[in-house]
């Protein structure tokens, strides 16, 4: 599971880092460095913006109800979405899979301490609230009743053609949401957004040394 994470850190870099480059230039180069089992990729490149992706594995097992995820990642994005509001990030994303999160945020060179600093506290603190979440639970099953019936038919067909437990049957209910409890959520945020859970990548024309990225996760 390591070296297939490994790997997508490294598509991850050549999706969302890599521009195109003249046939004699020289392609940057890939440092690799590892802090608190946290893998770390850093490129250096002539883009403004820098792309800053953390994955994150959330193996089967971990989610038996298939909820807490969504629950945990929306409220994840709440936060990036206040942060790219009110500290000039320019773009912020969460994306939730059956066995992977991926956190996407792009910024200037200017506000990559801000970013990098935001993931440490993903990180270390649990940034979850019991009442928030419950919060969250109630939008989550009153817009799932909402959905439509040919959305509906969709979810039903996938279930029935793929089974009850492949990847792709991943549609939520709201009866799933709501049997999750704050226990659910509270051991899947901690399990998921761990150092050892994670791969870093960061590409862009950033100005900060390897020894920072060292100094500010040292203490997870």
């Amino acid at each position: 599971m390591i070296k297939k994470l490994v790997l997508i850190g490294c598509l991850m870099l050549a999706v969302f880092g890599f521009e195109p480059v003249r046939a004699d230039a020289e392609i940057p180069r890939i440092e690799r460095l590892s802090i608190n089992g946290m893998t770390v990729f850093a490129q250096k490149t002539d883009s403004k913006l820098i792309e800053v992706t953390l994955l994150l594995k959330s193996g089967s097992g971990m989610d038996p109800r298939k909820g807490a995820a969504i629950i945990v990642n929306q409220f994840v994005g709440g936060l990036l979405h206040y942060y790219r509001v009110n500290s000039g990030w320019v773009d912020t994303d969460v994306e939730t899979y059956p066995d992977y999160t991926l956190l996407k945020i792009r910024v200037s060179s200017q506000r990559l301490k801000s970013v990098l600093k935001v993931i440490r506290d993903l990180l270390v603190y649990p940034l979850y609230d019991y009442d928030f979440a419950s919060d969250l639970q109630n939008i989550i099953s009153t817009d799932l009743k909402a959905i439509p019936a040919i959305a509906k038919s969709y979810f039903d067909f996938t279930r029935e053609f793929y089974g009850e437990n492949h990847p792709y049957n991943n549609g939520l209910d709201s009866a799933a949401i709501d049997n999750i409890t704050g226990s659910d959520v509270f051991k899947w945020h901690r399990l998921t957004y761990q150092p050892g859970n994670a791969i870093l990548s960061i590409t862009g024309d950033f100005k900060e040394r390897l020894k920072y990225l060292e100094k500010l996760f040292s203490k997870i």
